[in-house]
């Protein structure tokens, strides 16, 4: 979306891209995006054949609103830059809008960039150019304003939870700091807060980073939790990219000081499943120290590698504008489906 987009895109990047050249034992998000099922484990041994029994191959056509009941509010707590994951919420968007979720609250618009957003009657036009008229001072990230505008085609009502202290002089490392943390949820927490106060029987889905998601101390879900709003997290992992990553495999993170990363997909080597697409429903004993109500799983985040070279060249000059329309990240048009479609063969 915009240039603080991209910023904030490299920042949570930065936060939980899983590379192992990274020094992931000194820095503050092991705690957040690792060591939750690292302390389950530790804590309840008999948790992981729990966790596997729970396990189960997700389907193309899985429907995600049979997961939610009655909850209030649905984080999606995401790992930026991952196209497999883009895609999959752009789908939840779509089944939630039918489902009765009226709201989508997002970290990727600035709540001062909200009266932009609305007064544009015709969001149906460039991506770069509606990027431009909802905030002027950004360049367009085009999974995030592609995901907006889904949205809004949807008549899901968007609603910036981002705030501008993000932008001054030294606000990305503040905004990952734990005061930083705190203050930005606090200010996303008051926004829904707001919504739910002028309309009690909204139902929001809100699409964030991980590290605002899980229940942890300060985060946005426990501070929902914590009001009495009913809430249900799911948190989005993947596996290593198997090109780009192939240097990291079930054997590499059993080596004596392999890094602490891609914590799910080590759980899932030991049974064979690593590479598989799964969905994980928490049992309920778990819920608090995982962090999450449901895990959806990516195995390979790089699907197209399913496929020979031909026809990964005809998909993408079916997609044509790749990069600036991001039309393979639609859920309703033929690149999307053809991509999901290769996520879920085996």
């Amino acid at each position: 979306m915009m240039k603080k987009l991209l910023i904030i895109l490299c920042l949570f990047a930065a936060c939980i891209l899983q590379a192992a050249e990274l020094p992931w034992n000194k820095t503050l998000e092991y705690k957040y995006f690792f060591k939750p099922l690292d302390r389950l484990l530790d804590k309840n041994p008999e948790a992981a054949f729990s966790l596997l029994t729970n396990s189960h191959l997700l389907t193309e056509d899985f429907d995600y609103a049979s997961l939610f009941g009655n909850a209030q509010v649905v984080l999606l707590g995401e790992i930026h830059n991952q196209d497999v994951i883009s895609r999959e919420i752009n789908v939840i968007l779509k089944q939630l809008a039918a489902n009765g979720f009226s709201y989508l609250a997002t970290e990727f618009l600035l709540q001062t960039a909200q009266q932009n957003f609305d007064k544009i009657e015709n969001k149906n036009i460039d991506l770069v150019e509606l990027s431009k008229k909802t905030d002027p001072r950004f360049e367009p990230d085009f999974t995030t304003i592609l995901t907006l505008k889904i949205a809004d085609d949807l008549k899901l009502k968007v609603v910036g939870l981002e705030i501008d202290k993000i932008l001054d002089r030294g606000g990305i490392d503040w905004a990952k700091t734990e005061e930083g943390l705190k203050t930005r949820n606090q200010a996303w927490f008051k926004k829904i807060q707001e919504i739910l106060a002028q309309n009690p029987q909204a139902r929001i889905v809100v699409h964030c980073g991980s590290l605002h998601s899980q229940y942890i101390a300060n985060s946005l879900s426990t501070l929902l939790k914590q009001s009495g709003i009913k809430t249900h997290v799911v948190l989005f992992e993947v596996g290593p990219h198997p090109t780009l990553e192939k240097h990291i495999n079930c054997q590499s993170l059993q080596e004596p000081g392999a890094a602490p990363i891609f914590a799910w997909y080590q759980f899932f080597c030991q049974f064979n499943e690593e590479r598989k697409t799964l969905i994980i429903q928490v049992p309920s004993r778990f819920i608090e120290t995982l962090g999450a109500n449901t895990v959806i799983y990516f195995g390979d985040p790089n699907p197209e590698g399913k496929i020979s070279g031909i026809e990964k060249k005809k998909l993408y000059e079916e997609m044509r504008f790749f990069f600036k329309t991001g039309c393979h990240l639609h859920p309703d048009s033929v690149s999307c489906q053809k991509l999901r479609n290769l996520s879920f063969m085996p």
